[in-house]
C-alpha cells in the first residue's frame, strides 16, 4: 500500500503531468488508429477474394442445391459471365481558390502505393450449363432450371441442362 502512495506522490511531483498524460493517450490513440488502419487494408485485400474463388463458390452452391433435387443425381455446373469485376475506388476532392476562380482537383486515394477500393461488383452471369445424371427426365430438367433461376436470376433461355454420360 505504501508503494502505491509513493508512486502516486512521484506522479504528482512531476511538472506538467497533464501534458505527459495527454502525450501518452495521444500515442495510444495513434497506435490504435494506424495499427487498425494497416489491418483494415490487409483485411480488405483478404476479404476481396478473387474472381476464380467467386466462380468456384457460386458453382459449388448451385451444384449443392441441384444434387438435392429428387432424381437429379450427381451434376457438374459451369457458369459464363459478361465482362469482369468492376471496382469503385476512393477519391479525395480538393478545392483551391485563386482570386475569383475555384479549381477542384479529384485525386485517387492510395494506401501503401495501392488504390483504396470502395466496393467491388461481380460481373453479371450470362449463362449456366448443368450436366446431371437425371436430366433425361423433363420434370427434373425443369426443376433444375427453376432452381438455377431462383438462385442467380438468369433467364431460362440462358440455362442449359444436359444428361450426364
Amino acid at each position: 500500500m505504501s508503494e502505491k502512495k509513493g508512486l502516486l506522490k512521484k506522479l504528482k511531483g512531476i511538472k506538467n503531468i497533464e501534458i505527459v498524460i495527454a502525450l501518452v493517450l495521444a500515442s495510444i490513440v495513434l497506435l490504435v488508429f494506424f495499427g487498425s488502419f494497416g489491418q483494415n487494408s490487409t483485411n480488405q485485400q483478404n476479404s476481396l477474394y478473387s474472381f476464380a474463388e467467386y466462380v468456384n463458390n457460386l458453382e459449388n452452391k448451385i451444384k449443392s442445391v441441384i444434387s438435392k433435387i429428387d432424381g437429379a443425381g450427381e451434376c457438374e455446373v459451369a457458369i459464363s459471365f459478361v465482362g469482369g469485376i468492376e471496382q469503385e475506388y476512393v477519391f479525395s476532392d480538393e478545392k483551391q481558390q485563386t482570386g475569383d476562380s475555384v479549381t477542384q482537383k479529384n485525386t485517387l486515394t492510395l494506401v501503401s502505393g495501392k488504390p483504396v477500393v470502395l466496393r467491388e461488383k461481380m460481373p453479371e452471369v450470362f449463362g449456366v450449363v448443368i450436366v446431371a445424371d437425371g436430366a433425361d427426365k423433363m420434370s427434373v430438367k425443369l426443376e433444375i432450371t427453376r432452381a438455377v433461376q431462383a438462385l442467380i436470376k438468369v433467364p431460362d433461355g440462358n440455362i442449359e441442362v444436359f444428361k450426364r454420360s
